[in-house]
């Protein structure tokens, strides 16, 4: 007998709704190497499509290799966003907007960018710390209609209510996964089946 593994991943189950602030977990069947196992921070999603950042990739990098002259920049861990403009560098933090101005709310208790000058200061002056913000390379991002199909595929589940971005910043990338399943909940629990470097022949 020969089982269709995609209708066994497949959940059917009430559908959260993709809006700014929530996340994207990946099916353990997605094995495109931007994406597998990864949880996505959506930034922007409207009528034109949807743009998120990964969360759980990192580079062997530090902030300080990407920007020499950042003072401190080597506290900072580098994270690969996803396998759209790979040569951006995104700021994604959690800086009150008095603190950090010239930020844009993208939900979810998060904000992206910031005044160059003020944000370098409060580096300098050891003012924020590697919990509160991420360095991000690259973006995901999806067309108009895209990212629906693909849900409706299997291959995304949404999290909304999202995980809470203190959790998001401060949990290890390698347990983020398993957290976003925690909160997806007991339907999805043959995701849960899959080991990490699972083989499929």
């Amino acid at each position: 007998m020969i089982y269709d593994t995609h209708d066994f991943f497949n959940v059917d189950a009430p559908r959260a709704e993709v809006v700014e602030g929530a996340q994207l977990v990946a099916a353990p069947l997605l094995t495109d190497r931007w994406f597998q196992r990864s949880v996505v921070q959506i930034l922007e999603h409207n009528h034109e499509g949807t743009i998120g950042l990964v969360m759980n990739q990192m580079f062997h990098v530090r902030a300080s290799d990407l920007v020499t002259d950042l003072e401190n920049g080597d506290k900072f861990p580098v994270y690969c966003g996803g396998p759209v403009g790979r040569n951006q560098l995104f700021l994604l933090h959690t800086l009150p907007p008095e603190l950090a101005p010239e930020s844009r709310y993208v939900g979810n208790g998060m904000y992206l960018g910031a005044d160059v000058e003020a944000f370098r200061q409060l580096l300098a002056n050891h003012e924020i710390f590697p919990n509160q913000i991420r360095f991000v390379v690259g973006y995901s991002g999806w067309e108009e209609g895209q990212l629906a199909a693909e849900i409706a595929d299997g291959a995304w589940a949404v999290v909304n209510p999202p995980i809470p971005s203190a959790a998001m910043m401060t949990t290890l990338p390698s347990r983020l996964y398993a957290e976003a399943l925690d909160r997806l909940g007991p339907d999805y629990a043959t995701w849960r089946l899959v080991p990490e470097r699972a083989i499929f022949n």
